[in-house]
């Protein structure tokens, strides 16, 4: 820019977010509503037609499919839990049981029809279990995915980047992996 200084200049480009910082630093907030699939079906972009189907015979298995002008562009099973957002004509969504540990989050170019990434999150890590409880809210922010997951053995914050799939930020809350596997 003309009549600027070096100097001057660099601080006009925004710095790039210290993801692996941001975690270190939020503090833990869970919002269960959140943790839903009708939560992220009342938010998904009105750009395209979603709808949620219950399988026929079957209690509590859903195939969430994404429409346009009546063609599917993309659909995946799920669960009264399944998460999902949908950002620049990319469908970003969490792929987990409600009974097991573990997070996959996946991204899908909508126009194009295909897979853009698949990422198994950092999470909890691998924990051995009898019983157990896993639910995960997912939004889309700062070019990231942004992931709560709420399990019996702990709570963890995770970012994954847009582009990439790749974990750029990660953090656990309360690991209770311990006292949990005591029991």
């Amino acid at each position: 820019m003309p009549g600027l200084s070096c100097c001057m200049w660099l601080l006009l480009v925004p710095a790039a977010t210290d993801f692996q910082a941001k975690a270190d630093g939020a503090k833990w907030r869970w919002e269960p509503e959140h943790a839903s699939v009708l939560y992220s079906l009342m938010r998904a972009s009105t750009d395209y037609t979603v709808e949620v189907i219950r399988k026929k015979n079957t209690i509590g298995d859903l195939t969430i499919r994404v429409l346009d002008d009546g063609k599917v562009l993309h659909a995946f099973d799920g669960h009264r839990g399944t998460v999902f957002a949908t950002e620049g004509g990319v469908l970003y969504y969490a792929e987990f049981s409600p009974i097991a540990t573990g997070c996959t989050v996946v991204a899908v170019d909508l126009k194009a029809g295909k897979q853009l990434w698949k990422t198994r999150l950092k999470g909890m890590g691998p924990l051995g279990h009898t019983e157990y409880t896993n639910s995960v809210t997912l939004e889309v922010e700062d070019g990231t995915v942004q992931i709560k997951g709420k399990e019996a053995g702990g709570d963890y914050l995770e970012y994954v980047d847009l582009r990439t799939g790749k974990t750029v930020g990660h953090r656990v809350f309360r690991d209770k992996t311990s006292s949990f596997l005591k029991k």
